[in-house]
């Protein structure tokens, strides 16, 4: 038995919330490819099975795995030098800078998919000379 556009819906909103993802309703596919895994761990024979299994709240290990099927758990930010020469060269010393009076240095990373991104940039400040 096929999904239904408000299963894809549920799936999309299921996301949403376990990840803040926004999936367009385009990408529906998306949901049949990858989710076809999940479905066959949790015993489910298709995927309008496993939508069935999580609309009813059970197993609620279940909503995680869904929204981390669906997302992207990979991230290539510190393989690429170039950001990180010029954040350590350039970047973050005029930050610093033109903060030190308030001491304080907020650090914003879109799209950080599970962290390393902001501990690598962490991994820079704490190399570089910005004490007093």
């Amino acid at each position: 038995m096929a999904c239904s556009d408000s299963d894809y819906a549920y799936l999309r909103e299921l996301v949403l919330n376990q990840s803040a993802n926004l999936i367009d309703p385009s990408r529906n596919t998306l949901f049949d490819a990858r989710l076809k895994p999940v479905a066959h761990m949790a015993g489910a024979s298709n995927l309008k099975g496993l939508v069935d299994m999580l609309r009813s709240g059970r197993p609620a290990h279940l909503h995680r795995a869904v929204a981390e099927a669906m997302t992207i758990n990979e991230t290539s930010f510190f393989r690429d030098v170039k950001p990180f020469d010029l954040l350590r060269a350039t970047i973050l010393p005029r930050l610093i800078e033109s903060r030190r009076k308030e001491r304080s240095l907020r650090i914003w990373s879109a799209a950080s998919s599970t962290g390393q991104e902001a501990y690598s940039i962490d991994r820079i400040l704490g190399r570089q000379d910005h004490r007093d």
